[in-house]
């Protein structure tokens, strides 16, 4: 994938199952790329999100469970402020 113009992090309770992937995967486009690690899930967009076609709302309605992303920035910021 090509340079990406912003990087989302999402934030899930639990890890995604193996037999969810699938619908992750499913989530891929031409802009859009998404990785899985543990209870996260890295979304690389390469135009801006508001073109893209994915969406908090989409992905807790295909995968029903619960997701909050967050900008790479914002995530930098809360890691600064509450450091291990």
């Amino acid at each position: 994938m090509a340079k990406a113009r912003s990087l989302n992090v999402g934030l899930l309770k639990a890890p995604v199952e193996a037999s969810m992937r699938p619908l992750v995967e499913a989530f891929k486009t031409a802009i859009d790329d998404f990785h899985l690690s543990g209870a996260e899930i890295y979304w690389m967009c390469q135009t801006g999100q508001m073109e893209s076609k994915f969406s908090n709302a989409l992905f807790e309605r295909r995968l029903k469970m619960k997701a909050t992303f967050r900008g790479l920035r914002t995530m930098e910021k809360l890691a600064a402020k509450y450091p291990a």
